[in-house]
Parts: C-alpha cells; structure tokens; sequence
C-alpha cells in the first residue's frame, strides 16, 4: 500500500460492516441498536481480556520465575502451542454452538 492511497483506504475500512455486525443489527429491532451495539462491543473486549489471560497463564505456568528474554525457545513455542490449541477448542465449542442454534427471525 502506498502512501497515496493511505486516505482512500482508511475511508473504505471505515465504513465497512463485518457481517457478524450485521447479523446482530438485523436480529434486533431499530429501537435495540444501541443495547446490541453496545453488548456486541462488550462482548469483542472481554474476549480481548479473556484471551490475554490464557496465554498469561500458560506463561506463567511454563516460565515460572524466569524472565521472559531468557526462557528457551521450545519452551516459548510450547506455550503458544498449548494457547491456540486452548483457542482452537474455544473455537470449535462456539462453531458447535452456531451451527445448533435454531433459526434467528429477524425483525
């Protein structure tokens, strides 16, 4: 990306609507938009939070007391290993979850 098209781009990410966004708002009546607006942004910090805190954990419990500049590599890998082995379980509950959901009506 040059630095020509920096503003045209930034205008087109701007107003680009993901279309997890768009089912929430086509799931709840326009009088809602602020609630469901609101809890979905909740909802995008807490995983945020929630995320950050796995892979503390599997820091904490692989580094012990070692400073994080001379942890081994292997153990380092291992860490973020078991992380996304952690998020790709989180994940796949959520897409068994999605795809038993009953039919959303939309308002």
């Amino acid at each position: 990306m040059s630095c020509g098209n920096l503003p045209v781009n930034i205008r087109a990410e701007h107003f680009r609507t993901s279309p997890n966004m768009s089912t929430i708002m086509g799931s709840v009546p326009k009088t809602a938009y602020g609630q469901a607006s609101g809890t979905a942004a909740t909802m995008r910090v807490l995983g945020q939070i929630i995320s950050m805190t796995i892979v503390s954990l599997f820091f904490a419990a692989l580094f012990g007391k070692t400073i994080m500049e001379y942890v081994e590599k292997n153990v380092f890998i291992k860490a973020v290993n078991w992380a996304f082995a952690s998020f790709a379980l989180i994940s796949f509950v959520g897409i068994y979850f999605s795809y038993k959901r009953r039919e959303v009506v939309r308002s």
